[in-house]
């Protein structure tokens, strides 16, 4: 039998049930109760009846996973990972019980051993305003990691409280919660070489596992004994200092996962002279980085692979570096670059709104990288305008990134070569253009599992997982970050997505994700895996039928009380364990499946839950 959505008075008897949103929640014309006696439902499903609405699990071979976060305004309870949400045939969820905060609080306090020319001084029992980043991995496999970034501020006395924050409880077993504290200068001061940020260097440390039912912990920073001094010069050409550069480190803290600025930050001074802290915990070899001001049209300097002493002799006398010379360079010069593309009728057109990065590498000595990017986006005109550094009298060659707006018909490309004359000055020098391919058209229907059009879904497309995956370690964070848009199907149920064929040189797969509109009571679906070919017309996904929908209830309590406003994030996690090494990461890669969230919902005043979960057997 065809299901059908409840008549408005039964969905108005079902508003104080679920989620504070279904009042928004309309039939289709013309639709009936989608039951009104138990045997309207799958009864060999285990379905029941009950309002107007047949409740029942998804099939035996799904598993789900919930993350429940209280609202801001119950700082008593903590994000909740639910790793094996456990949904009985009849749609009854059990174990919705949200757990007690543990809250933690503090300050960051310096070390005033290390340097006390501050501006305002230096007190060792005063805090300091700092950043403090909080993070751990999720309990539930390929679900996002849990994290929280947060300002402590300076000038509280010892014992008071300058940040406080409401962690999960940390179960035996579970990992630490990793901590990244970066003392910062508080807009009020001067950002000079002897603000905070000079001064101590970050900080990599964990939460201790704590018993208290109220925590305070005081974190010191910039101890003598605990870091390592950098110290060289930034030189031009012929020999002299270059003022005014900022000058960092990069690498990675130990046991981290991301390469991050791990030392202190500084300003080179007259004579081109800095000199940098780095802590303790510092993996392998960093790269010196010696940035110009952002008004400056000048290269970057990047000395790699920088050897530190073994771990726990980074203290004593400063690591002198060569020094890190500027290569000589002709004066910038102002260039115009049309960007083009197909017009569909015919003929190319001017593409506005493209993001356009130009970047070249200049001569280096001494294993110093002297890397100059410039940026624009284009006019109505299709032209970005840009500083460049010419070649003198030769050519220089450029690597061009360009990407378009999401949903515009016209492709990004990377890693198109340009070369750029010497150019006159003072007068805007007109560089050849750059044609940007077609983007391929991915069009489709959404129909209900009853093949009813659904309109008003939204529809989004992603670099899949399998693709990410086939890329090399620095390609993935950008491709993860590429934003195509989404798109909203019509009233006839289509959708239209323009999709770049090539990405980062290899033919990309794509996610097709469909998120229908509250009051469809349809699940969220994707398609996994669009493959484009070679095509740059269209792609017709045809008919995308969303599964069955399984309707799921449950109460959100925490100490046997409801908690009303809570959000419930659902993921659909992958059940084979050699998907991810056979299609992920064929290198041998460590990786996770990715969880599909496959609902969210909010609770009701009296914490109940109607989530709607994709049930595809």
């Amino acid at each position: 039998m065809l299901r059908k959505l409840p008549p408005p008075a039964v969905l108005a008897a079902l508003v104080p049930l679920a989620w504070g949103c279904l009042e928004d929640i309309e039939p289709p014309p013309g639709s009936e109760a989608m039951c009104d006696v138990q045997a309207d439902c799958d009864q060999a499903a285990g379905e029941v009846c009950d309002e107007g609405v047949c409740w029942g699990g998804p099939s035996a071979d799904a598993r789900f996973a919930a993350v429940i976060t209280p609202p801001d305004s119950r700082d008593d309870l903590a994000t909740t990972p639910i790793a094996d949400l456990s949904i009985e045939s009849d749609g009854t969820i059990s174990g919705l019980e949200v757990d007690q905060a543990r809250p933690l609080s503090g300050q960051v306090v310096l070390d005033c051993g290390i340097d006390t020319a501050l501006p305002g001084g230096c007190e060792d029992d005063e805090s300091i305003p700092a950043r403090i980043e909080i993070e751990r991995p999720s309990a539930i496999p390929g679900a996002p990691a849990f994290s929280r970034t947060i300002t402590a501020s300076g000038g509280h006395e010892p014992g008071e409280a300058a940040f406080t924050v409401s962690l999960p409880p940390q179960r035996p077993g579970e990992p630490p919660y990793r901590v990244t504290i970066r003392p910062i200068t508080p807009e009020t001061e001067t950002r000079d070489d002897r603000a905070l940020e000079a001064v101590a260097p970050p900080m990599h440390t964990t939460v201790p596992a704590g018993t208290d039912d109220a925590d305070y912990i005081e974190w010191t920073v910039g101890a003598a004994d605990e870091h390592a001094t950098l110290s060289g010069r930034v030189l031009d050409a012929a020999g002299l200092g270059l003022p005014e550069l900022r000058v960092y480190a990069m690498g990675w803290f130990s046991g981290g996962e991301k390469r991050e600025r791990i030392s202190t930050t500084t300003t080179t001074g007259g004579d081109g002279e800095f000199t940098l802290r780095i802590p303790h915990g510092v993996e392998g070899p960093v790269d010196v980085v010696a940035k110009p001001r952002s008004s400056d049209v000048a290269p970057t300097l990047r000395r790699r692979g920088v050897e530190l002493p073994e771990l726990g002799t980074l203290s004593g006398e400063p690591i002198e570096l060569p020094d890190l010379v500027m290569p000589s360079h002709p004066s910038p010069t102002r260039y115009a670059l049309p960007i083009e593309g197909k017009d569909p009728g015919g003929g190319t057109r001017s593409v506005e709104g493209a993001e356009v990065s130009l970047t070249t590498e200049l001569a280096s000595e001494d294993g110093i990288e002297a890397t100059f990017t410039a940026t624009d986006t284009t006019e109505e005109d299709g032209i970005a305008e840009l500083e460049l550094i010419p070649a003198g009298e030769e050519n220089r060659r450029y690597t061009a990134e360009i990407s378009p707006k999401a949903g515009a018909i016209h492709g990004g490309v990377q890693g198109v070569e340009l070369a750029v004359g010497p150019g006159m000055e003072g007068s805007t020098n007109v560089l050849a253009s750059v044609a940007l391919p077609q983007r391929t058209l991915v069009d489709g229907q959404i129909v209900d599992a009853q093949g009813i059009v659904t309109d008003a879904a939204q529809v989004t497309a992603r670099p899949s997982t399998d693709f990410v995956w086939s890329l090399a370690d620095e390609e993935r964070t950008s491709v993860r970050d590429l934003d195509f848009g989404s798109e909203t199907t019509d009233s006839s149920g289509r959708f239209d997505l323009w999709l770049d064929p090539m990405i980062a040189d290899r033919a990309a797969l794509y996610d097709v994700e469909v998120v229908p509109p509250a009051r469809a009571l349809a699940p969220r679906w994707s398609v996994d895996g669009v493959d484009l070919g070679d095509s740059d017309a269209v792609v017709d996904l045809g008919t995308v039928n969303l599964p069955r929908a399984a309707h799921t209830r449950g109460v959100v309590t925490a100490d046997g009380e409801p908690v009303a406003d809570a959000e419930v994030r659902v993921y659909e996690l992958d059940v084979r364990p050699e998907a991810c090494a056979a299609k992920h990461a064929p290198d041998g890669d460590d990786c996770e499946p990715p969880a599909r969230l496959r609902g969210l919902r909010h609770t009701g005043d009296d914490g109940s839950l109607w989530l709607v979960l994709p049930d595809p057997a």
